[in-house]
């Protein structure tokens, strides 16, 4: 290949993935979080494990269960917001109404010992307990 279609190559390649992340930037806010405003749910999920990725963050896969349906879920979080001693643990799951797939797990918020489950279809809002942490 000469010089200049190799140049001409990154370039494109360059401005292909701005615009995918940008894409991917406007999807999350303009599509993805009034679906979680509008119709999040809470319920209880299990962290099941980690993988790291190319970029330096993590991937967290999770497992929950909405009005007797399960889901394997993942997720994508920073080594900040876990340690090994996660895996197993329950933690809250924020889901989106009629979109069961479509989830959150939220590591900042373990469940207690003391919370056996949740309602089948999850609490409306953000538990009491959760609240007071």
């Amino acid at each position: 290949m000469h010089k200049i279609d190799k140049e001409k190559l990154s370039k494109y390649f360059l401005i292909s993935m701005g615009i995918f992340i940008v894409f991917a930037f406007l999807y999350g806010i303009l599509i993805t979080g009034p679906k979680f405003r509008e119709r999040g749910r809470y319920t209880i999920g299990v962290f099941n494990k980690f993988s790291a990725t190319k970029g330096g963050g993590y991937h967290v896969f999770y497992t929950y269960s909405v009005n007797e349906q399960s889901f394997r879920e993942r997720g994508s979080a920073s080594s900040r917001d876990f340690n090994d001693n996660d895996i197993g643990k329950r933690f809250l799951v924020k889901y989106v109404e009629g979109e069961e797939d479509l989830s959150n797990l939220l590591l900042q918020y373990p469940v207690p010992d003391s919370i056996k489950s949740a309602p089948p279809n999850g609490w409306k809002e953000l538990p009491k307990w959760a609240k007071e942490r």
